[in-house]
């Protein structure tokens, strides 16, 4: 189900009909038959359409629809909607106008049955401000389906016939549709690179590389299939990273010398896909350069190395800074543990993913509470921060341990994070549960903390 809907003006004031000049418009090397109407031009370039939904005010009613010119320049009646142009509330009445005819329903006064799978808006007749108006409208319907990703979506083309810059009595038919989308690629990285969603991302992608190999056609061209494939695979990408950010898949996020979705995403980043990319949709270069500034400090060789505790570091800030504090903690913990095993030459040798690994880290932990406990006990037998270091020292150097810097902080953070991760991993229903605002400050604290000792 196609829809076309498009503004008509009045045309100069004191022209006879058919009022507008006659023209030849080109789309894509296809010249139309030459007509007074850029809707009529748009049915032989890119029609059929199932609807046609025209708007204009009452003065432009008079002029085309009462006197049947339209209709006769058209070829066939469409429908035509008419609204007061001034200020103040019929403003929102025609934005409202405008909202109604780019609907996503169907809608039976225009003899449609089904929902649209495609709409054409047409904004090449009418006054500049109806034009503004409507492209408001429009960025603001495709906000709203983005906050209702629900619900099936048509592909919307946004198309202006340029008579300024006709040739030779020809003009082009301009595909703005771009314009309209790189806005939408836009606030879809920002989600993803301020809240760490990319649903958004990946529902663009496919359509994207669905329209440009509609566009490379049959018989099937593989370099171009190719090119036209690369904003898929990178809202796939982008999904992948979300996804392991959002479920907390460390390794993946971690590691740059296994598969993982950090290291496929910055593989793309650093191609020549990237440019590509970048050369269908050129304002993306900024937005993609954000998001590859935000994925950079997370890689490392081994999550079990100082250099994984680093990006470990960046990771738990990253967290923070997107809201997602039971995520922020867990880094935390699985850093403290990671610290005392790297200064301790304990760290897990297996594969990480393995029944082994898991093992090992386990051992690490039960090895980590168990200094912990003693340093407890070391503690609560001597006063005094100088005392009590030396004696953990010493109670360390017993067990054969260098008692670093690193050790001692790792130990340190382990106790830090276990009373808040316990507390958001119950819901606040564990013993004394801390207030949310207490909660967030104690996250910052810890992180702070982790952040000194590693970097």
């Amino acid at each position: 189900m196609r829809r076309l809907v498009s503004f008509l003006g009045l045309g100069p004031l004191k022209s006879e009909p058919p009022h507008y000049t006659p023209t030849r418009y080109s789309w894509d090397g296809v010249i139309s038959e030459e007509t007074p109407l850029v809707e009529r031009a748009i049915l032989d370039l890119l029609g059929p359409f199932d609807s046609i939904v025209v708007l204009g005010t009452p003065e432009v009613k008079a002029r085309w629809v009462d006197t049947g010119l339209l209709e006769e320049k058209l070829g066939t009646r469409p429908r035509f909607e008419d609204f007061r142009w001034s200020e103040g509330a019929e403003q929102w009445a025609i934005f409202s106008l405008v909202r109604r005819a780019l609907s996503r329903e169907a809608d039976a006064g225009w003899c449609e049955t089904e929902a649209p799978s495609e709409i054409v808006f047409d904004v090449t007749h009418g006054f500049r401000g109806q034009m503004l108006l409507g492209l408001a409208a429009l960025n603001f319907t495709l906000s709203e389906w983005a906050q209702q990703a629900e619900a099936p979506t048509p592909s919307v083309r946004l198309v202006y016939g340029a008579f300024e810059a006709a040739t030779d009595g020809v003009a082009p038919l301009w595909d703005l549709t771009q314009f309209v989308a790189v806005s939408q690629w836009n606030d879809a990285i920002q989600a993803l690179v301020r809240f760490g969603r990319a649903d958004d991302l990946e529902r663009l992608g496919l359509r994207e590389s669905q329209q440009l190999r509609a566009v490379v056609g049959r018989p099937v061209d593989v370099a171009s299939q190719k090119r036209a494939g690369i904003a898929q695979r990178f809202g796939k990408l982008a999904r992948q990273f979300a996804d392991d950010l959002s479920l907390a898949r460390f390794p993946a996020l971690i590691e740059s010398n296994r598969a993982g979705s950090v290291a496929d995403l910055r593989a793309f980043l650093a191609s020549a896909d990237r440019a590509e990319l970048v050369g269908q949709l050129p304002l993306l270069q900024t937005a993609l350069s954000r998001l590859d500034a935000m994925v950079k400090p997370l890689q490392a060789d081994r999550l079990e190395s100082t250099a994984g505790l680093t990006a470990l570091t960046h990771l738990a800030e990253l967290y923070q800074r997107l809201h997602r504090f039971s995520e922020q903690v867990a880094v935390v913990r699985e850093a403290a543990i990671t610290a005392v095993g790297v200064a301790t030459g304990r760290s897990p040798v297996p594969q990480v993913g393995t029944n082994g690994y898991a093992a090992a880290r386990d051992g690490l932990e039960e090895f980590a509470k168990e200094l912990g406990r003693a340093r407890q006990g070391v503690f609560k037998a001597f006063g005094g921060d100088v005392e009590r270091k030396a004696q953990l020292r010493a109670m360390l150097e017993g067990r054969a341990l260098a008692p670093s810097d690193q050790l001692l902080g790792g130990l340190e953070l382990f106790a830090g994070a276990f009373k808040p991760r316990n507390d958001i991993h119950h819901g606040g229903l564990g013993e004394g549960p801390s207030g949310a605002s207490t909660l967030r400050t104690k996250l910052e604290e810890v992180t702070r903390a982790f952040v000194a000792l590693v970097r």
